[in-house]
């Protein structure tokens, strides 16, 4: 095992700050990792859910503010304000796209209960799917523009995803720009006491 600092756990690490302890580096869990639920099962450790229903949020560019959600008790209105900004079609699609992309990267957790192993990352993604192989071929940007998503879609809301999860533009390889969208689907959540635990208790 190979580590940068003294401690375990890579990006897996919490801030301690006035009294309370915070996520950061890898900070969300998606309810697709396995891997995961698998290490919290075996090591004993709780899930912590993520609760979202009183998030606000606002999006702006260089033109001032583009959309304003205000949170749990507007939620109607906040719904509405997005299927006009984004376009309601254009939403729906965007969830089922990546809740296929999803689908199809989750097929390795068989492939490798079989045993099989790849060679080069281009094996291992045309194994699980040409399409996930394909999305690696182009920028996200430009994969979404051939799906037919708008320019509201991809600069509005693609790339926050991309900026907040790896602090890169919509401009970023299409797979890793798939990766950091998976979030807006599927249930979120954090482990009890800190991520950083599984690879700590992994290695006891």
């Amino acid at each position: 095992m190979f580590e940068r600092s003294d401690r375990v756990g890579g990006r897996l690490d919490t801030y301690d700050f006035n009294g309370r302890a915070y996520e950061i580096g890898g900070t969300i869990i998606h309810s697709s990792n396995l891997y995961m639920k698998r290490f919290m099962e075996i090591c004993g450790l709780k899930q912590r859910d993520i609760d979202e229903s009183h998030d606000s949020m606002i999006i702006f560019d260089s033109n001032g503010i583009v959309l304003k959600q205000t949170g749990k008790w507007f939620d109607i209105v906040d719904k509405l304000r997005m299927f006009k900004h984004f376009g309601f079609f254009q939403l729906l699609k965007l969830k089922s796209w990546i809740a296929a992309l999803v689908n199809d990267f989750s097929r390795i957790y068989k492939l490798q209960d079989k045993g099989v192993t790849f060679t080069s990352l281009k094996e291992f993604l045309a194994n699980l799917s040409p399409n996930l192989y394909a999305t690696s071929q182009s920028s996200l940007r430009k994969v979404m523009q051939e799906k037919g998503f708008n320019a509201r879609i991809i600069d509005h809301l693609a790339s926050i995803a991309c900026l907040c999860n790896y602090g890169q533009s919509v401009d970023v390889d299409g797979f890793v720009g798939i990766i950091s969208l998976a979030g807006l689907i599927g249930d979120l959540y954090s482990i009890k006491g800190g991520n950083f635990q599984v690879p700590t208790k992994v290695c006891i």
